[in-house]
Parts: structure tokens; sequence; C-alpha cells
């Protein structure tokens, strides 16, 4: 008698996406979501939306989402950013939410965000932004010598149970 128990992996679905240029924001105290331009790799998400800021599964399950935006001083205001992602479209996710300040001019500051968001068949999540003084804006950062360039934003999604 032989018992054979095969062992069968799961499809995990994946994706990281970039915005590779300087965002300025028009108005102050205004959510603003992120409009990705780079898919880097992907398998089960995908970009939807005009201009591209939905980052929309292809199958249900409990996602991780690893997200960051770096952020550029313009003046020596003191200025805050928030970050935070929405499912949706109407549902802000607060447990997401990130805060930043920064006083000094030509200075950078990184908000990042790490959460999971149970999501269904085409849900989608959206990652906004805001800033209380259009002198701080989301921005790239070109390479150097000795580092190779930062998108302005970046965002990993893994699926991490289905």
């Amino acid at each position: 008698e032989l018992f054979v128990r095969p062992t069968i992996e799961q499809q995990l679905y994946y994706g990281q996406f970039t915005k590779n240029t300087t965002i300025v924001p028009a108005a102050t105290n205004t959510a603003y979501a992120i409009g990705w331009d780079t898919t880097v790799i992907t398998e089960g998400i995908t970009l939807t939306g005009s201009p591209t800021t939905r980052l929309t599964v292809a199958h249900s399950g409990l996602y991780n989402f690893a997200a960051r935006i770096q952020f550029s001083s313009a003046n020596s205001n003191g200025k805050s950013a928030w970050m935070w992602l929405k499912k949706n479209g109407t549902t802000n996710i607060g447990s997401s939410t990130a805060v930043g300040s920064l006083k000094d001019s030509g200075g950078y500051t990184v908000l990042a965000i790490n959460d999971f968001v149970s999501l269904g068949v085409n849900d989608y999540v959206e990652l906004f932004w805001a800033v209380d003084d259009t002198g701080l804006q989301p921005t790239n950062v070109t390479a150097t010598a000795f580092a190779p360039s930062a998108p302005t934003a970046h965002v990993a999604v893994t699926q991490v149970q289905q």
C-alpha cells in the first residue's frame, strides 16, 4: 500500500510600480493620488484608471502594500506631508497613514508605509499624499557618481494569503 500526498503550492500574486518624475502640488491640504508611470514587475496586479493611479488585483486575498514617497523642500518654512492608502476610491485605510515634517530648504524626507489590505476580485488600492506647503513636493533624485537614481514614489504589492 502506497500513500501519496501531493503538495500543491498556492499561486501568489505581486507587483512593483514606480513614479519617476517630480510632482508639483497645485494646492495645500489637498489629497492627491500617485499616478504610477513604470511597471517594474507584475503578476496578477495591473495599473488602471486615467491617470494610472489604481493598483487593481485580479484575485481576492490578503495583500501587503509597502510604499514610500520621497519629498524635497524648496523653502525653509516648517511644513508637513502625509501619505495613506485608500481602497476602491472611498475607504481610507487609517492604519496606513504616515506623517513627516521638514524645514530645511533643499532637504529631503521619505515617508513609508507597510500595511495589509483584504481585497476582492477587481478591487483596487491607491496611494494618496498631501502637503501643507506647496514648497514640499514628491521628488525623484538623479543618479550620482556613487549612487543610483531614486524614484519619486515606489510601491511593492504582495499577496500573502488567498
